[in-house]
């Protein structure tokens, strides 16, 4: 995208989902964001915690801890309550998206997605200085 908003920012993207981990990490990327992986919320919230990412990617559904449990996790954290976050996510009723964003989630993502739907909400997160 040649943004301003995407140099230096590292971005954590947190799936147990392979394929899609690998994907976003691909469009983040060529983007020129740097990025670092989990493969569930636990080892996701320990590598927010350690790493302190300019900006979270979540998927909801994930073994041992999921999306909202990690957000909540997150928040919890003040070194980290100002990191946006993005659930992604195959569910899109919107009672759940709600509940995210109640939890703290910043922006929602429906899989399957756009990959410039991605950077944009990215982007705008970036401009709005919550990093």
């Amino acid at each position: 995208m040649g943004s301003v908003f995407v140099e230096s920012k590292t971005i954590l993207v947190i799936d147990d989902d392979a394929e899609y981990r690998s994907l976003l990490c691909d469009i983040l990327k060529e983007a020129g964001y740097k990025t670092m992986t989990a493969d569930n919320g636990a080892q996701g919230f320990d590598r927010a915690v350690k790493e302190l990412p300019a900006m979270i990617l979540l998927d909801v559904q994930m073994p041992e801890m999921d999306g909202y449990e990690t957000t909540e996790a997150i928040r919890g954290i003040s070194q980290l309550d100002a990191t946006p976050i993005i659930l992604v996510t195959v569910q899109s009723k919107v009672s759940e998206v709600v509940k995210g964003l109640k939890l703290g989630a910043d922006d929602h993502v429906t899989k399957p997605f756009h990959s410039n739907e991605v950077l944009v909400r990215i982007e705008s997160l970036f401009k709005r200085g919550r990093s």
